[in-house]
């Protein structure tokens, strides 16, 4: 599974290669397209309309390569996501808050990010080498993972805030009015 996922990690940067040599040729094909234009109206306006089609033909052709490659890069991106959520890691934890768990896979150094509530959509983001590999909500089954103090496997992985020295009554009164506010715009 680590070979398709290094093939898939190939396929990928070559299909990356060939996508900026496209949009180099598709950005060279603009530029000779508006130049011909130019010389074109100044000796014949048919030879101009001639050499336009020809040219937007290449542009739309060269387009369409590009976006088939985006299309395929975005399929192994998929493939790559696939084959890192199914495959067997070990986490430990890492005493962070935001970034709670961290695994060596292979020459990768792989951490799992708690998103922020509700701005994102998704409960954990997968970061290898800290770039941003996926997001998902539920723990994959073949993840082993370190459980904070306390905690069981039946519970979920809750990091205790520590109390700050700034707690007090006031600030509680106001956390519980932004929780009953809350409460009713989920019930609306």
């Amino acid at each position: 599974m680590a070979s398709e996922a290094d093939e898939a990690r190939a396929r990928i940067a070559a299909l990356e290669r060939e996508l900026e040599a496209l949009r180099e040729a598709l950005a060279t094909t603009r530029r000779e397209l508006e130049a011909e234009r130019v010389m074109a109206h100044l000796q014949r306006e048919q030879a101009a309309a001639l050499a336009d089609a020809k040219r937007q033909t290449e542009a739309y052709a060269a387009q369409a390569a590009l976006e088939s490659c985006r299309a395929e890069i975005s399929m192994l991106r998929a493939v790559v996501a696939h084959a890192r959520f199914t495959r067997s890691v070990q986490w430990e934890l890492t005493g962070d808050a935001l970034v709670p768990w961290r695994a060596e896979v292979g020459a990768e150094s792989w951490q799992v990010r708690v998103n922020e509530f509700p701005e994102e959509p998704h409960l954990y983001t997968l970061l290898v080498d800290s770039r941003e590999a996926g997001d998902f909500d539920t723990w994959p089954a073949s993840w082993a993972h370190a459980w904070p103090p306390g905690a069981t496997s039946a519970s979920p992985p809750v990091t205790p805030v520590p109390k700050q020295s700034g707690d007090d009554p006031h600030e509680k009164a106001e956390y519980d009015r932004e929780m009953a506010w809350l409460r009713r715009q989920r019930s609306r």
